[in-house]
């Protein structure tokens, strides 16, 4: 069990501590999506990942449950917890990213849809731009959730960081005590 916990926490570059709890998150997936067969061969084939499971407090959704079960979730998790995405958002949670520009992403992505799709599950994928829906649908997903929702937030956040920026900026070069309120009480007295 302690060799596998640190081949991942060697791979991936991190703590022990959270390569035990990205296991048990992955291993739990596994055991409520994967079917029962696959999960009893792999148990019987790795025996440590059942107890790695067990040692975490922390794990992943309800699961999907009969026909549901799907290796990207439906709809991202809106059917009951579980899914792809579901999981994808605990592993963030410890602070594992997720560089969508590696090739390994790519890689694993293929593998998933391969894997999917061999076994007639439809595969869904979130695409963070739109730039990024053709090369989602050239992979061969089957659906894509535009998630425009975070760049419009992005982008609203950063507008007004800049306004406020500019606002620090302007009172900065300002001369000492010449502020708007200053300036409208000296404009008020003098018509008065």
């Amino acid at each position: 069990m302690d060799n596998l916990i640190a081949r991942v926490a060697g791979a991936a570059d991190i703590t022990p501590g959270v390569a035990r709890k990205a296991v048990a998150l992955i291993g739990d997936f596994i055991q409520r999506e994967a079917p029962e067969e696959a999960v009893r061969d792999l148990f019987e084939k790795a025996p440590a990942f059942r107890a790695i499971i067990a040692s975490s407090t922390q794990t992943g959704g309800e699961g999907m449950g009969g026909g549901l079960k799907g290796l990207m979730g439906v709809a991202a998790g809106a059917m009951g917890g579980g899914g792809l995405m579901a999981l994808g958002a605990e592993l963030m949670g410890l602070g594992l990213g997720m560089d969508r520009s590696h090739a390994n992403f790519d890689k694993a992505l293929r593998r998933i849809i391969e894997a999917s799709h061999a076994a007639g599950i439809p595969t869904t994928m979130h695409a963070v731009s739109s730039a990024e829906v053709s090369r989602m649908i050239d992979m061969g997903f089957d659906e894509l959730v535009l998630t425009a929702d975070i760049g419009v937030l992005r982008r609203a956040f950063a507008a007004d960081l800049c306004s406020a920026r500019a606002q620090i900026e302007e009172r900065a070069h300002r001369p000492p005590g010449n502020t708007a309120a200053g300036e409208s009480k000296s404009k008020a007295s003098e018509a008065g």
